[in-house]
């Protein structure tokens, strides 16, 4: 269990490592567990990764998880990274803990390790273990969108944006978001729709919101192809199409998208590209209620005392 997330942690280092460890003799890992014990912080890091990937003997999770800590307090910033993630999450017999999640995030985002300041954002932004701070959750993704990391660029987007960490500016929100589409983040695609539907600090372009959102939306990113879809369904920019805007509000809908799944509500609803069906139409104001739409269960409860 603990080997499938590390692998995915490291980019494949643990895999890379795991078949170098088959390759050596049983005196080559003896020699690696030697320096290890003498305090050598790449070999603990090494040896945690194979006892993890199971190289070199049995798999052993508390092995590894002991390894990776020492390499942690040797000053390893990989190590220091992998044990904030572990924390962050919970995996193995490693049970979530956002406060050492942020003490080695901390460590290794000092050391210049960039998922480790992103983190950090996110641990300050929504307040994981630590007070909500968006002055320090800015800091952190400002520090990564520097060195041109994508979500950082996008969540420093969305501070502008939201006026949380810094004054509320549009243009900026806007650069951020252009920096991070241009690396195909579907979130900064499907903001920069927004931005140009609603005109946040830009003249209103409808045409470019639908080359954003279509962008994002074949990504599969759910509130993308919602927007996209409501573009269709009201042919806002585009000629109204309820056949396309049905394909994309289930899309959406399909992936717990409670404005999807209303608005496919509303399209049985009203026979829109579908035949008239309340009982269908109930159905999905229900699992949008269920989402959270209010809207949607009073369309829920209305047609419930219909009798559908």
């Amino acid at each position: 269990m603990l080997r499938q997330f590390i692998v995915v942690l490291t980019l494949g280092l643990c895999s890379a490592l795991g078949n170098s460890f088959a390759a050596q003799t049983d005196q080559d890992i003896q020699a690696l567990i030697q320096k290890a014990e003498q305090g050598d912080a790449e070999a603990q890091f090494k040896l945690g990764l194979m006892y993890a990937d199971s190289q070199g003997g049995p798999q052993n999770d508390a092995q590894a998880q002991q390894w990776f800590e020492k390499a942690a307090e040797n000053g390893y910033a990989e190590a220091q990274q992998l044990l904030g993630m572990l924390y962050y999450v919970g995996r193995g017999d490693i049970k979530k803990d956002y406060i050492k999640s942020r003490k080695w995030f901390e460590k290794s985002a000092e050391q210049g390790l960039i998922e480790s300041q992103v983190s950090l954002g996110e641990i300050y932004f929504w307040g994981l273990g630590v007070k909500q701070n968006d002055a320090k959750a800015f800091e952190w993704y400002k520090k990564a969108a520097l060195q041109g990391h994508a979500k950082a660029q996008r969540d420093l987007g969305r501070m502008y944006s939201e006026g949380k960490g810094v004054p509320q500016n549009h243009i900026i929100a806007k650069q951020w978001y252009e920096k991070a589409a241009q690396q195909n983040d579907a979130w900064a695609q499907r903001n920069l729709g927004l931005i140009y539907e609603k005109g946040f600090g830009v003249e209103k372009n409808y045409s470019t919101a639908f080359e954003w959102y279509e962008k994002a939306a074949d990504k599969n990113l759910a509130p993308a192809q919602f927007n996209l879809g409501y573009m269709y369904y009201k042919g806002i920019g585009i000629e109204k199409n309820y056949i396309k805007a049905r394909e994309l509000f289930k899309k959406a809908a399909e992936q717990n998208d409670a404005l999807a799944q209303f608005s496919l509500g509303l399209m049985y609803l009203d026979g829109h590209a579908v035949r008239h069906d309340n009982a269908i139409a109930k159905e999905w104001f229900g699992k949008a209620c269920d989402n959270g739409l209010q809207s949607a269960c009073n369309n829920y409860r209305e047609l419930h005392k219909q009798g559908y």
